[in-house]
């Protein structure tokens, strides 16, 4: 599904969330809280694309992720990239960016799987100034070259084209949703690399 400029990017995570039997209707509001944060704490809208595809959600600045939920591999989860591992929450897990590898210091995706823990992912104290600093320090790796006919052709949108329009439809969350319902089904835990 790519994205589509008559609907707000909640509108389309939503449609998305609700084909997905694994997503509540408490966890689907975790994670449209999880890409406001995104959006407002990424240092180069200009830059980033966003997109919402069959298995994945994802927020890009050339090939990499920024921020993304994916349901279809063994990658399933929430990743998000981070300055540094500074940060403690259960069930996330830190990798190594192999394409930031020839930065002074590489950065790390943060890994979230079971997806229970969205919340505490984003209430967790230096998180999201890891991923602001993340956001403008991966501009330095070649891996973050502007490839927009690509993204276009993926169907994704620039953050930049979109987000001023959505400030004036700005959603209020509450600080934690309890319970956020996850269904169990089983799904694997990322034991790979990318």
């Amino acid at each position: 599904m790519p994205y589509d400029s008559h609907y707000s990017w909640q509108s389309q995570i939503k449609v998305w969330a609700r084909k997905k039997k694994i997503l509540s209707t408490d966890l689907t509001e975790h994670l449209c809280h999880f890409f406001e944060l995104a959006f407002d704490h990424t240092q180069c809208p200009d830059r980033a694309w966003f997109g919402v595809h069959r298995s994945i959600v994802s927020l890009v600045i050339g090939g990499i992720w920024l921020a993304a939920i994916q349901l279809a591999s063994n990658d399933s989860g929430v990743w998000l990239l981070v300055d540094r591992p500074g940060f403690s929450v259960s069930s996330v897990r830190f990798y190594p960016v192999k394409s930031t590898k020839t930065l002074t210091v590489p950065l790390t995706w943060a890994h979230l799987w079971p997806l229970d823990s969205l919340n505490d992912l984003i209430l967790a104290q230096g998180v999201w100034k890891s991923y602001a600093d993340a956001t403008e320090r991966i501009l330095q790796a070649p891996i973050a070259s502007d490839r927009e006919s690509v993204q276009l052709r993926r169907g994704k949108r620039r953050l930049s084209d979109f987000l001023q329009r959505q400030t004036s439809q700005s959603v209020v969350y509450p600080k934690e949703v309890p319970n956020a319902g996850l269904k169990s089904t089983g799904g694997k835990r990322y034991e790979g690399h990318i």
